[in-house]
Order: C-alpha cells, then structure tokens, then sequence
C-alpha cells in the first residue's frame, strides 16, 4: 500500500467518522428511524405500533445531516402503506383539482 493510498484511506475513513457524527447529532434521527421500523413491520404484514412522534421544526443551524429532507417521504411512504387507498384518492383529487382550475381559467369564472 502506497503512502497516497493510506493518506486517501485516512481521509475516507474521517468523513465517514463526521458524517456518522452529524447523522447521530440530527434531531430528526429517532422520528426517521420510528418511520423506518413502522414501513419495515407493515411490509413483514405485522402491527407497526403506535404512531411516531413528530420532531419539531428546528432552525437549520440546529446541526445534523440534513434528515429532516427525509422525514416527509417516510411519513407519507407510511401512510400510503396503511391506507392503500389514500394514493388513488390523492392522485384523483390532484387531477380534479388541476382540471377545474383549467375549466374556471378557460370559461372566465362564469
């Protein structure tokens, strides 16, 4: 092993450190990880307990690795999961929505 190739093992190895301490600092980390147990119990078919808690918005100089990007999707990965109906409904209302916009803009709001 070459002394460039332990200096970029180093490295690599000292962003992952930081980046596992920002994951572990992030305040969203246990609503993310309550998300991700619930969606795994409901794809194994099993009860997934009661409903996470949600985190407070926290300002961005809260620190952490930025989970709070990924907190929304869970929460509606989950929903969509125990409700399989709610997606259907969500898409048609979208669609009927866009629709009427569409038709009061073409009529003038008659």
């Amino acid at each position: 092993m070459s002394y460039q190739a332990t200096g970029d093992t180093t490295r690599t190895l000292a962003d992952a450190a930081k980046v596992g301490t920002d994951i572990l600092r992030d305040p969203f980390l246990s609503e993310v990880l309550c998300q991700a147990r619930r969606l795994s119990a409901l794809e194994q078919l099993k009860n997934p307990g009661p409903p996470c808690p949600k985190t407070p918005k926290q300002p961005l100089s809260a620190g952490g690795a930025g989970l709070r990007y990924a907190v929304v999707p869970l929460r509606i990965a989950v929903k969509v999961r125990e409700q399989p109906l709610l997606a259907p409904l969500a898409v048609g209302a979208l669609i009927s929505t866009i629709f009427a916009f569409g038709y009061l803009t073409g009529t003038g709001g008659r």
